[in-house]
């Protein structure tokens, strides 16, 4: 199942205000622990990136479901997203073990740019197989090189 919750912008203030008056921040350790336990995962980042692209200009994204994937996991990968600069969006954390909100504006260029190089089912075929799987350590910027020789061969340049 795959589901993306949509809100309008005086729909994103209300929520804002809202999680603003019943935020208490927790202590960056507690945060900075969780964070660490989790592996990112290129599959999940792929699907929200494509949910994003999808998402109409006027509407805001505050929440994503996909099969197979928590919401805590969800929601920190949408925060690596923002962070890394492929997705403009905010993020709340509360001080509560609960997952951090996440509203999501739009993709930037970097975004599109990237959906773009792993758009093609045959392109990120080979990616996982030789990016991915191969090596314990993978960045964005490699997936992206790595994908553009792909098309580049591919088109015959």
């Amino acid at each position: 199942m795959l589901r993306l919750r949509l809100c309008r912008a005086s729909e994103r203030r209300k929520l804002n205000q809202r999680l603003h008056a019943d935020v208490a921040y927790a202590r960056p350790m507690s945060r900075d622990i969780r964070i660490a336990e989790m592996k990112r995962d290129p599959e999940l980042i792929r699907k929200i990136l494509f949910e994003v692209e999808e998402c109409p200009a006027d509407k805001h994204i505050d929440g994503f479901e996909f099969d197979g994937y928590d919401e805590y996991t969800i929601a920190l990968h949408a925060e690596l997203l923002i962070e890394a600069g492929f997705l403009d969006g905010e993020v709340t954390h509360f001080a509560s073990r609960e997952p951090p909100s996440v509203i999501v504006h739009r993709l930037t260029w970097s975004g599109h740019d990237f959906i773009d190089a792993v758009r093609d089912e045959t392109v990120w075929k080979k990616v996982r197989e030789n990016v991915l799987k191969p090596t314990a350590s993978w960045t964005f910027g490699l997936i992206i090189e790595y994908a553009k020789a792909e098309i580049r061969k591919h088109l015959g340049i």
